[in-house]
């Protein structure tokens, strides 16, 4: 099922789909090791569209709510 990062549970994984966005943006995840086909599990979010924490591997990343409702990913069912 395609969701944004922001529509998933805590502790649901899923796999990036699509980012949308300019390629400044892409490239930006991308230093951040946030890019398609990668396997991400979304830890937490903070109240009222706060940042959206993920884990890829076993780093935890902090991203803002804006930027992770810009990135489709594909649910684990």
């Amino acid at each position: 099922m395609l969701k944004k990062i922001t529509e998933l549970r805590s502790k649901e994984c899923a796999n990036i789909i699509n980012i949308e966005g300019s390629q400044n943006f892409k490239e930006k995840l991308n230093t951040l090791g946030i890019r398609e086909n990668i396997k991400i599990k979304k830890m937490s979010e903070s109240f009222l569209k706060g940042p959206v924490i993920i884990k890829i591997n076993l780093m935890e990343i902090a991203i803002g709510w804006r930027m992770a409702n810009r990135i489709l990913v594909q649910t684990d069912l």
